[in-house]
This record gives structure tokens, sequence and C-alpha cells, in this order.
């Protein structure tokens, strides 16, 4: 049974009920959703999709290129993953931190202008791909200004703030290369 991740990402639902069970020693493979706020997403651009490490990647067309952050449309993408991480949108506090500077192929309509950067924080959700159980939920603050965009559409005017990768890696370090706890 094939959920679509946008549905199963609010819980309660498998992903994909042939997928791997969570269980035994580690690595489990993981594959990363990012919810989108479409009317945020219109004030506030989003920073770019975490890089994790590729070999986590629980997708058979993964690369480094890709890595776990992967559009998917069929449950076949699902045969070797065994978690779900659900990242959400931007919550976006409101508070000035920074700058990114944009040349004119960084922002169509608006080039070389300066995009100010709002202190954010982003909620996360790991669940097991095969029950839709959640495994856990953290939040990560965003971090500093420098964790800018490649690119952002024309015509917006804030940025939310962004954080390093490492460390939501290392919040799920455990989780993808540790053993699954027992039940």
């Amino acid at each position: 049974m094939f959920t679509p991740p946008d549905e199963a990402c609010r819980g309660g639902k498998p992903f994909e009920s042939a997928s791997p069970a969570y269980a035994g020693a580690g690595p489990h493979k993981l594959i990363g959703f990012q919810a989108r706020d479409y009317d945020q997403a219109v004030r506030y651009f989003p920073p770019d999709e975490p890089a994790l490490p590729a070999e986590w990647a629980g997708s058979p067309g993964a690369s480094p290129d890709t890595g776990v952050f992967l559009p998917l449309k069929t449950g076949e993408a699902y045969s070797q993953a065994q978690l779900a991480l659900c990242m959400s949108d931007p919550h976006i506090t409101g508070r000035p931190v920074g700058v990114c500077s944009y040349t004119g192929e960084d922002t169509p309509n608006q080039p070389g202008s300066p995009t100010e950067v709002i202190s954010a924080y982003y909620d996360f959700v790991v669940y097991e791909l095969k029950t839709g159980r959640r495994v856990t939920s953290f939040r990560i603050d965003g971090q500093g200004a420098d964790h800018c965009p490649k690119q952002i559409s024309g015509g917006i005017q804030h940025v939310a703030q962004g954080f390093d990768d490492a460390a939501l890696a290392d919040r799920l370090r455990g989780l993808v290369e540790g053993p699954a706890p027992t039940r």
C-alpha cells in the first residue's frame, strides 16, 4: 500500500507497506520529504534541501546530487528504505539576522538585490516507512545568516534562515547507523 508522502507525513499512515521494517542492526536507509506551505513560500523563500550523506539514501535512484531528499511518485522508490524524514517548511520567528546577496542569474527578476534573512526554525518527524509509526521528532533552530539558498525566485523579499546540514546529520546518525530499538 502506497500513501503519498504529503499525506503520510501528517502521521498515522504507512508510507509503503512493502518497505522493509525498521529493525535490527544499521544502517537503516532514509528518504526525506520537505513539506511545502506555498502561501508562506511566497513571502519567505525556504533554504535548499539539506545535504545528508549519500550512503543514507534509501532510493535506488539516489545519487550524491539528489541525496536523501528525492522527489518520489511511486512506492517502488521505497524498496530499500526503512525510515522517512519529514521536514517542515520554515517556521518564521520574524527577527532579521542577515542578508543574502545574489547575482542576476540567481534572481531572475531582481538582479543584484540583497535579500533579508529572517530567523526561523524547522520541525522534523521520523517515521517507519512500513507502518507509519513515529520513531522520533525534534526541532532545529536556524543558525547564523550564511545558509543562503543557491537561487531564489524573482520578487522574493525575504529568505528563511537555514541551518547547518551537519546539525541534522548529527540528530539522525544514531537512527540511521545504529541498531533499531526493540519494541
